[in-house]
């Protein structure tokens, strides 16, 4: 087995296992750069303010319906509610990582 081939299956071996933990990856194969696999996690966030209690609801179905689901990117709606405190919904069950505000 040459050099390349084996360290491309370590490669494929560590990009499946941030896969399963929920990573998204970008493998440079052949890369002779510092690094081989980019590991990400996105959070993209609609922020919406109302006075109006579920004013939003339509929202989530639309984030939802525009944006397909893919691993490591967490869809997320941001309420604020007169008065506060944030009211965080993530489409589809789809939470990224950190939810503070």
């Amino acid at each position: 087995m040459s050099r390349y081939d084996k360290g491309a299956r370590y490669e494929r071996r560590a990009k499946r296992e941030l896969e399963e933990d929920g990573w998204l990856l970008v493998r440079s194969a052949g890369s002779k750069g510092v690094f081989d696999i980019w590991a990400l996690k996105v959070r993209l966030i609609q922020v919406k303010s109302t006075e109006e209690p579920k004013a939003w609801t339509g929202e989530l179905e639309d984030i939802g319906a525009a944006f397909p689901a893919m691993p490591g990117i967490s869809l997320e709606l941001w309420v604020w509610n007169k008065g506060g405190p944030w009211e965080k919904h993530f489409v589809g069950g789809r939470h990224g990582g950190n939810d503070e505000a």
